[in-house]
C-alpha cells in the first residue's frame, strides 16, 4: 500500500485562494490513518525509531533547549526513544495538553507518572503535576499528522490545535509521518500553519513552499528586490505593519509589572494583547496579498476574444483590492494603539512607539495605493470610486492618528 490518494478537488474562498474543502479533508484523514494502521506492530516501532533518529540529526534539534513532543495514540509515530535522546542531552521535555477552548498548551510533566488520559483518547500531562511554558519558550515542536503532502502541508485530526498553537511560538516545527501517509499536494487555507520539515523513516523532507512571512529578513528582502511578481508592495506593507505593531507590544512588556505603571497596567495588558493579534493579522496578510496575486495574473492571460474575461478579471481586481483594503484597517488601528501606548507606556521605552507610528503612517499609504492601482482598472466605475473614498478616508484617518502619536512622544521627549 503506498498511502498515496488521487488529487482532491480544490475549492476557491472570496479572494480566489484555493484550497481543500472540509468535507475532502475526512477521507484523506481516513486513507492516511488505515495506511498506518495497515502496518504491524514490528515495522511500526521500526520506523518510529529511524524517524526519531532523523529528528535527532536536525541542526534545530540540536540547538534546542525545550521540545514540545507527543505520545503516540492511534498508530501514529511512537516518540518514546526522542523523549529519551533529549533528556539525555539535557533537554526539558514538553507535551501537548488541549484546552476546551481549543488552545493548546505546552506542560512539562514532574515525572514520567505525572500523565493522565485526556480529551480524545491522548496520554497528556497531569496540570497539577506539570510546569506550564509560554509558547515562545518552546525551541523545537513535533506535530503528529493523518497525511502529509512534503510540501509543508498537514493534516491532523481537525481541532487546530497545533495550528493555533504555532502561530504562538517561534520555535522550529517538524512533522513527524511515515512514508505511507504521504498524498498529493493538498493546497490550504493562508491561516493553515505549513511546516518547513517532514520526516519519515526514509528521509527528511524540506519543504519548498514556506511561507512568506516565514522568511528570513534578508531573503524576504532579496525576493521584493527580485524579477518576481510577490512579494511586492502588498507584501512589504504587510511586514511592515506587523513590524510596526511588534514594536508596540515591546512597549507593553517592558511597561507591564512595573509598579509605577500600576495605575495602566491593565490597560497595558489589553493593549499588548491587541498588538499582539495586529502582529498576526498582519503577517497573514503578506500570504494573502501573494494569493491573491496568483488568479489576477491568470485572468490577464485570458484571450481578450474570451467573452468571459472582462467578468473575470473584473472579479479577481476587487479580490486583489480586497487585501491591501484589510491591511489599511488594519494600519488604522495598530496607530490608535501605538497612540495609546505613547501616552500610557513606560518612558523608557516610547520612543518604539513613535517609531511604529512613523512605520504605520507608510503602511497605510502603502496600502491606499495598493487599493488604487487595482480600482482603477475596473470596469465598474461606481464601486471603484466606492472602494476608493472608503480608502481615503482610512488614510486620512489613520494618518492623523500616526502623526499625533509621533508628535506627543516627540514632545514628552523633548521637555
Amino acid at each position: 500500500m503506498t498511502g498515496r490518494s488521487s488529487a482532491p478537488h480544490h475549492a476557491a474562498d472570496t479572494e480566489g485562494r484555493v484550497y481543500l474543502p472540509a468535507e475532502h479533508k475526512k477521507p484523506l484523514r481516513k486513507e492516511g490513518i488505515a495506511a498506518r494502521d495497515a502496518l504491524g506492530p514490528e515495522v511500526r516501532a521500526d520506523w518510529s525509531a529511524r524517524i526519531c533518529a532523523n529528528i535527532a540529526r536536525l541542526k534545530a534539534f540540536e540547538t534546542a533547549r525545550t521540545v514540545l513532543i507527543y505520545r503516540s495514540v492511534r498508530g501514529e509515530v511512537q516518540l518514546a526513544r526522542l523523549d529519551e535522546e533529549a533528556r539525555r542531552r539535557g533537554k526539558t521535555v514538553a507535551y501537548p495538553f488541549c484546552r476546551p477552548d481549543g488552545f493548546m498548551d505546552a506542560l512539562v510533566p514532574e515525572d514520567q507518572t505525572a500523565f493522565r488520559r485526556g480529551a480524545f483518547g491522548i496520554e497528556e500531562p497531569d496540570p497539577a503535576r506539570s510546569r506550564r511554558l509560554d509558547p515562545v519558550e518552546v525551541d523545537f515542536i513535533v506535530c503528529p499528522c493523518t497525511r502529509f503532502d512534503g510540501e509543508g502541508g498537514r493534516l491532523g485530526m481537525g481541532g487546530g490545535y497545533y495550528d493555533r498553537f504555532l502561530k504562538r511560538t517561534k520555535g522550529f516545527a517538524v512533522i513527524a509521518g511515515f512514508s505511507v501517509q504521504q498524498a498529493e499536494s493538498f493546497p490550504h487555507r493562508p491561516r493553515d500553519v505549513r511546516i518547513p520539515v517532514t520526516v519519515t523513516e526514509k528521509e527528511i523532507i524540506m519543504s519548498q513552499q514556506t511561507k512568506w512571512s516565514e522568511q528570513s529578513a534578508a531573503a524576504f528582502a532579496r525576493a521584493v528586490a527580485s524579477k518576481t511578481s510577490v512579494p511586492g508592495g502588498g507584501g512589504a506593507s504587510s511586514l511592515a505593519g506587523a513590524l510596526a505593531a511588534a514594536l508596540g507590544s515591546m512597549v507593553g512588556v517592558y511597561t507591564m509589572g512595573k509598579p509605577r505603571y500600576a495605575d495602566v497596567e491593565e490597560d497595558i495588558q489589553a493593549l499588548t494583547r491587541q498588538a499582539d493579534t495586529l502582529r498576526e493579522e498582519f503577517l497573514e496578510c503578506i500570504e494573502a496579498d501573494a494569493a491573491a496575486f496568483e488568479p489576477l495574473s491568470r485572468a490577464y492571460s485570458i484571450p481578450k476574444d474570451d467573452p468571459d474575461r472582462d467578468a473575470v478579471l473584473e472579479r479577481c481586481l476587487l479580490d486583489a483590492a480586497a487585501v491591501p483594503m484589510r491591511i489599511a484597517k488594519l494600519a488604522v488601528e495598530t496607530a490608535g494603539v501605538l497612540h495609546e501606548f505613547g501616552r500610557k507606556g513606560s518612558k523608557l521605552m516610547i520612543s518604539d512607539a513613535a517609531t511604529g507610528a512613523a512605520i504605520v503612517e507608510g503602511v497605510l499609504k502603502g496600502a491606499v495605493i495598493n487599493v488604487r492601482v487595482n480600482t482603477r482598472l475596473m470596469k465598474d466605475r461606481e464601486a471603484a470610486a466606492a472602494l476608493d473614498a472608503e480608502a481615503e478616508a482610512l488614510l486620512e484617518a489613520g494618518r492623523a492618528e500616526a502623526s499625533l502619536a509621533y508628535a506627543e512622544v516627540f514632545e514628552k521627549l523633548a521637555n
